[in-house]
């Protein structure tokens, strides 16, 4: 039997620095060409929130028909232009514990049974493999009664997107 890291393709592994054939040492027209090339998607850019007031400039990515309120992939660019963080927001992106946007607390804790969630800019668990999982905030436990393990937070708690930043 395959073990998870081994079922997921280069093309499509979430592990420290890297989202798929993403990196932070991509040009920023090298990313495009993946984006439109490699991975057959379409791409916008935009400005987003960076926080303190900031904003940042964003790649969005779309791949296999994703609609445009959802893209697969989130690509923020620092000041210089230069790959700052990448989120993968599709489940076809994978950790090699096979966790993906989608999946629920219940499988985090399945794929690694010591799991805890941080709450802090953002509510989130930090995969062994430097990966940072986003959760929902759509369900409302006690936050902080969660972060201290006074309470268990929902088991259908679900990944919205995992991302890395440059190694």
């Amino acid at each position: 039997q395959a073990s998870p890291e081994n079922s997921i393709t280069a093309m499509y592994r979430v592990v420290k620095g890297n989202v798929g054939l993403f990196h932070h040492k991509l040009t920023l027209d090298e990313a495009k060409n993946l984006i439109t090339g490699t991975y057959g998607g379409r791409l916008s850019e935009a400005r987003e929130p960076a926080g303190e007031g900031t904003t940042a400039r964003v790649l969005s990515a779309y791949f296999n028909g994703a609609p445009d309120h959802a893209p697969s992939i989130k690509i923020t660019l620092d000041n210089d232009g230069n790959i700052y963080r990448i989120e993968a927001l599709s489940s076809e992106f994978r950790t090699t514990g096979g966790l993906h946007a989608g999946s629920t607390w219940d499988e985090i804790r399945s794929s690694y049974p010591q799991a805890k969630i941080t709450v802090e800019e953002i509510i989130a668990f930090h995969a062994p493999e430097d990966v940072t999982c986003r959760l929902s905030t759509q369900s409302n436990p006690n936050w902080q009664k969660v972060k201290t393990r006074q309470e268990n937070p929902p088991d259908d708690l679900k990944i919205t997107g995992l991302f890395t930043y440059p190694r």
